[in-house]
């Protein structure tokens, strides 16, 4: 009988983001759950800070960006969006007449997002409302200043079958912000993006199961070709000596493949101190990836700046 091997593969998170590739959608999905998720996020409150920067210039100082406290809604995005508009001309018309001005609320359009503005997009949730409850703070050149965001808005990305999902935020920045002269900076106008892994209880479960059987199976394909050697050397008519030499070379291969398989499923593998609990099986990383999209610049290439971290305490607030 003909031994077979046979080999769980996960399914990446990607890292980057696509917008407007032209490809058979269909096929993709989002996870039956998604829905379900999606009321879970309902009112969650963010604290999170960033870290921007040039990765390939070292020697330039980093932008960090802290104290962002955005809030999480379930609500259209552009449904959201038209209504605080309707109501922002309510109020600046009872303004002018007072003489006086009032800030506008939320501009048309939000930002595009890489799910539901991208070649998949059933399998984001669509794009949800958002609101900045304290915009982010840095020090530059002229002391402590605030970078202005708008157009904020956010998504759930979770494609059937794929081990966790990817929460992304999408904002514009109205003003160019540097921290000095040598420093890094982001353009005005430019979208920046923020992604974080989200791990339900029962998806990790599976995946720490998968990691511990990869790494299983390869110890003990590994003591089966150190003992298959042994009887190599050991024995002394020729035909023996083959066949203890295909079956360690068998057993090599094979160790290679769980090996790389559970080196794979280690790099995915969270630990309990790397996630924040939102509610009882479901989870966000503490640490998430910062991408920009400069308008201004030709090209649809989204850039990797940075990375950025949620704080417990705020996260878990009510």
């Amino acid at each position: 009988m003909k031994a077979s091997l046979v080999l769980v593969l996960m399914l990446p998170v990607t890292e980057g983001f696509l917008f407007g590739t032209k490809a058979d959608s269909k096929k993709f999905v989002a996870t039956p759950e998604i829905n379900k998720l999606m009321t879970s996020y309902q009112g969650k409150k963010l604290d999170i800070r960033l870290v921007v920067g040039d990765p390939k210039d070292e020697s330039s100082p980093d932008l960090a960006l802290q104290q962002f406290e955005v809030e999480l809604l379930t609500a259209d995005a552009l449904e959201y969006q038209r209504q605080n508009e309707n109501a922002s001309k309510g109020s600046e018309r009872l303004a002018s007449k007072a003489g006086t001005t009032t800030k506008r609320g939320m501009k048309s359009p939000v930002v595009a997002l890489p799910g539901a503005n991208g070649p998949f997009p059933r399998t984001s949730s669509g794009a949800k409302a958002l609101k900045v409850l304290r915009e982010p703070s840095f020090v530059g050149m002229d002391g402590l200043q605030h970078a202005h965001l708008e157009r904020g808005c956010w998504e759930l990305i979770w494609r059937k079958g794929d081990i966790a999902g990817n929460l992304i935020c999408g904002f514009q920045l109205t003003e160019e912000i540097q921290r000095n002269e040598n420093g890094a900076s982001l353009p005005a106008g430019c979208r920046i993006y923020l992604s974080f892994l989200m791990w339900t209880d029962d998806r990790l479960k599976e995946h720490r199961d998968v990691t511990e059987t990869a790494e299983r199976k390869a110890n003990e394909l590994l003591q089966e070709k150190l003992d298959e050697v042994e009887k190599m050397e050991q024995s002394v008519m020729p035909w023996d000596k083959a066949m203890h030499f295909r079956r360690a070379l068998t057993a090599h291969e094979k160790h290679l493949l769980y090996h790389d398989q559970h080196k794979y499923c280690l790099s995915m593998t969270p630990g309990d101190g790397d996630l924040i609990t939102l509610q009882p099986g479901l989870s966000i990383m503490k640490k998430g990836n910062v991408w920009m999209k400069d308008d201004t610049s030709h090209g649809d290439e989204h850039k990797f700046i940075g990375v950025a971290r949620v704080k417990p305490s705020t996260a878990l607030a009510p």
